[in-house]
């Protein structure tokens, strides 16, 4: 009789575990609400290149719920779980989409330490900055660049989309400087660069005027970024900058013909948007015919091109 007792417990156990686990299936992939973050990348229409999947990291995400055109925030997931695929990653919600109804969504990624668990309306995610980085912690894809986006009045109960969609937006400047000597492309192999008067923040949530950030705000790179040569015999090198109010200036180091004495020269950058990529067309000629020479037989040219999120050229 104790046999068949503890036969009968085991069998109803493992059914009650089969069945609690096809209730979580059904639950998450047919009535459970998702939301799919897309990261809005730096993208040119002729460069490929410069839009690179480990620009696309997400590694942390906070989600802002209200209802249509509200500022109180309905439901709020910090540090939201997702699945994270190849150019987009699915967060599940806890909630069947009836429990949602229409809802304005926000969402803030790679947000580091800051804590969102006091704020209870949307027009206070206004006052957040982004996390600092200073002259030895520069921002850093591998570390996820902080992003923020927004739709507007999503139904989860059409029945007509899957999920919803919310595009998040870098809340940096891409910049990338492609050094040449037309003249004689072995004229230097020892070429690097520096960024000053960067700004160590900005604001999540875009303002409708960028304004100078206090003294201490800016600083200027701890050490000079070396440009590696690629197939075309270019030196390349690629930074980010936060958005900012103020135009930084970007230094070139070089070693002409192997010399030991380094020769310096800089050019304003534009004033950085957030999630513009700058092309930075650097050439250095072996001639004194342009007013930019740098001295010692050789001129300097620097042409900026400007394209937004969309890949669109922009006119500086």
């Amino acid at each position: 009789m104790a046999r068949h007792y503890y036969v009968i417990l085991f069998l109803t156990i493992f059914l009650y575990g089969c069945s609690k686990e096809n209730d979580t299936v059904i639950s998450g992939f047919e009535t459970t609400a998702r939301i799919k973050l897309l990261s809005s990348g730096f993208r040119t229409k002729t460069v490929d290149q410069d839009n690179p999947a480990s620009e696309q990291l997400i590694d942390k995400v906070a989600l802002f719920l209200t209802e249509p055109s509200s500022e109180a925030i309905t439901e709020k997931f910090l540090d939201a779980g997702f699945s994270d695929y190849d150019d987009y990653c699915i967060v599940t919600l806890p909630l069947e989409p009836a429990e949602l109804g229409i809802r304005d969504i926000y969402a803030v990624t790679n947000y580091d330490t800051i804590d969102f668990s006091s704020i209870t309306t949307i027009s206070e995610l206004d006052g957040f900055k982004t996390p600092v980085v200073n002259k030895t912690y520069n921002l850093d894809p591998a570390n996820g660049f902080c992003m923020y986006g927004s739709t507007s009045g999503f139904d989860f109960t059409s029945g007509t989309d899957d999920y919803a969609i919310v595009t998040v937006e870098r809340t940096c400047a891409k910049i990338g400087v492609r050094l040449t000597f037309p003249d004689n492309t072995s004229l230097s192999t020892n070429n690097s660069f520096l960024i000053a008067n960067a700004a160590s923040y900005t604001y999540i949530v875009e303002p409708s005027e960028i304004t100078e950030l206090p003294s201490g705000g800016y600083f200027n790179f701890a050490a000079p970024l070396p440009l590696e040569v690629n197939e075309s015999e270019e030196f390349t090198g690629t930074a980010y900058i936060y958005q900012s109010a103020i135009a930084p200036t970007i230094y070139f180091y070089t070693h002409i013909n192997g010399s030991i004495e380094e020769q310096e020269f800089s050019a304003p950058l534009p004033i950085p948007d957030r999630n513009y990529y700058y092309d930075l067309d650097v050439r250095i000629y072996e001639d004194t015919e342009s007013t930019r020479s740098m001295g010692g037989g050789y001129t300097i040219i620097v042409n900026v091109t400007a394209y937004n999120a969309y890949g669109d050229r922009i006119e500086l």
